[in-house]
């Protein structure tokens, strides 16, 4: 995000909504959402089943358990 913001002091920001075709208010709402990562409690648990089993959990053991 801090890319766009010093492109933001850069050019004005109605310019850069119009060529990237994004609307003000969906730039706004990401701004607000920062750097968050909405699957960090996944990979956390991820992690834990990962070191749990001794490394040798597959892909094909992690779909099998995370199938909804």
């Amino acid at each position: 995000m801090t890319n766009k913001g010093e492109k933001r002091q850069k050019y004005p920001l109605k310019e850069l909504l119009k060529l990237s075709g994004i609307a003000r208010s969906t730039y706004y709402y990401h701004l607000k959402q920062g750097d968050r990562d909405k699957y960090e409690h996944l990979k956390h648990k991820i992690s834990e089943i990962f070191k749990k089993h001794r490394s040798r959990y597959g892909k094909i053991s992690f779909i099998q358990r995370f199938s909804w």
